[in-house]
């Protein structure tokens, strides 16, 4: 008496394969969505005034390096003075400069002063807030890549 077992792996094979497609763009789609949403969501929270308008308009998302295996993004914020921004200033002096004037409100006038103290500037947080929203999209789109992928199985 004789005993076969066999098994077809043909449909396995392909699963398997639209289960890895379906899988890395889903995550490079992922990243990529959580980056944009956050660089918007930076310009949008943001409660600095913004004199120029450089400041809220350079923010953007930027691709670092996407492969196969590896997707990733930054949320950035180029100009210099970005960070004093996010997060405040302590009092500090500034030196003057012979080519740099300062505004003195009490004379109504632009001055050359070899120094000014500067009293500090508040907090106004926009990168913090960009970095979490960018967390919960990236968790909100890989369950809905999770979703996909139970459904592929289940066909």
């Amino acid at each position: 008496m004789d005993f076969t077992v066999g098994l077809d792996m043909s449909r396995f094979d392909r699963a398997v394969e639209r289960t890895h497609e379906e899988f890395t763009r889903g995550i490079h789609e992922s990243v990529e969505n959580a980056a944009r949403e956050g660089a918007a969501e930076a310009k949008r929270v943001g409660q600095f005034k913004d004199r120029s308008g450089d400041l809220r308009a350079k923010i953007h998302a930027q691709e670092r390096q996407e492969t196969a295996l590896t997707a990733t993004w930054s949320i950035v914020s180029p100009q210099p003075y970005s960070m004093f921004v996010e997060a405040g200033t302590k009092p500090h002096k500034i030196e003057g400069n012979p080519l740099l004037k300062f505004y003195w409100p009490k004379v109504g006038a632009w001055v050359a002063l070899p120094s000014v103290n500067h009293p500090g500037g508040r907090p106004f947080p926009f990168m913090g807030p960009a970095a979490q929203k960018a967390e919960r999209v990236l968790y909100r789109d890989l369950v809905l890549v999770r979703e996909k992928l139970r459904l592929i199985w289940k066909r």
